[in-house]
């Protein structure tokens, strides 16, 4: 699969998800761009706000290209704050200079943020970190809002 298909894919997944979440979530697109397009967020309504450099809100989902990377200082002040914390993608490389941003890990993903603060893997690329290889995660949205709308209920 290329990395055109791979986010075709991801951002397919994501549109599907907030169909079936559309009762309690909306999808905000994210402010910057990077090379390969722009992020989106599924946020419960009335949360988009809480997408800051500093946090997003508690079980929203992110689409993106990018994860794992330390931003400049001068947008986010927290020297070892990592943004977009992804546990199934590589650790976040050193920053490029002092006070400077990293690389981001890059990876076609969609990624749920959970109670401990981090992204969590249920579309695409992930990362192995014991094999120490790229795999290919599939998902169904109606499962992955089934399995939210439980934690509601």
């Amino acid at each position: 699969m290329t990395i055109t298909e791979k986010i075709k894919a991801c951002e397919a997944f994501i549109k599907a998800l907030a169909e079936e979440l559309k009762d309690d979530y909306e999808l905000v697109a994210a402010f910057e761009k990077d090379k390969r397009g722009s992020d989106k967020y599924l946020v419960p309504k009335g949360s988009a706000e809480e997408i800051t450099y500093y946090g997003k809100p508690m079980n929203s989902f992110r689409c993106s290209t990018h994860w794992n990377w330390r931003a400049p200082l001068v947008k986010c002040n927290k020297e070892n704050y990592i943004q977009c914390l992804n546990s199934d993608l590589p650790f976040a490389k050193k920053r490029n200079g002092e006070g400077e941003a990293s690389d981001p890990i890059m990876a076609e993903q969609v990624a749920v943020i959970g109670e401990d603060g981090k992204y969590h893997a249920i579309f695409g690329e992930v990362f192995d970190r014991k094999k120490r290889e790229w795999k290919w995660l599939e998902a169904d949205p109606k499962e992955i809002a089934a399995n939210y709308r439980r934690l509601w209920t």
